[in-house]
């Protein structure tokens, strides 16, 4: 069911969780043609065993219609923090750049790219991260790697998110 780095034995498999959320997509129908895709979005070691989450979407039209997230736990004690990692994506975060000196501080960060510099980057911007980290433990207590990945919007007239950096 898993890869081989999960290193676990089926017969101490334990379903632990099932939830599923739809976001304002049409419920799907009879006839309807759709895609399936499931990532592995974290391994953990806990007292208990190992914890393994999985996140899974059923696309229609590629665009996504279901959200499935299912945990499942190999019972057992678990050391290998080598094979274990934690991806979140986090809530989108708006940032209200309310001054010029807010806009140069924004520009001075390496990690800040603007896709489009013909376009100017303003005080009173309203930018919304989305972004995803990925931790990977060095212990039960502490992070070997951390990274941090995303996109920056504006919304439109339209209130339609617009790319504007990375």
């Amino acid at each position: 069911i898993f890869p081989a780095f999960i290193d676990g034995d089926l017969l101490k498999l334990i379903h632990l969780s099932n939830g599923s959320r739809i976001d304002g997509a049409k419920p799907l129908q009879v006839g309807d043609v759709c895609k399936a895709e499931a990532t592995i979005v974290s391994v953990t070691n806990t007292d208990a065993g190992k914890v393994v989450k999985v996140k899974g979407h059923v696309f229609r039209a590629a665009k996504p219609v279901i959200e499935v997230v299912s945990s499942f736990l190999y019972r057992g004690r678990f050391t290998d923090y080598e094979n274990t990692f934690e991806t979140t994506e986090e809530p989108d975060y708006i940032v209200a750049l309310e001054s010029d000196a807010a806009v140069g501080v924004l520009q001075s960060k390496e990690w800040f790219e603007w896709i489009d510099e013909s376009k100017l980057l303003l005080a009173g911007t309203r930018l919304i991260f989305r972004v995803k980290s990925q931790v990977s433990f060095k212990d039960k207590t502490s992070y070997r790697d951390v990274s941090v990945t995303g996109e920056i919007f504006v919304r439109n007239q339209l209130k339609a998110l617009v790319l504007v950096g990375t």
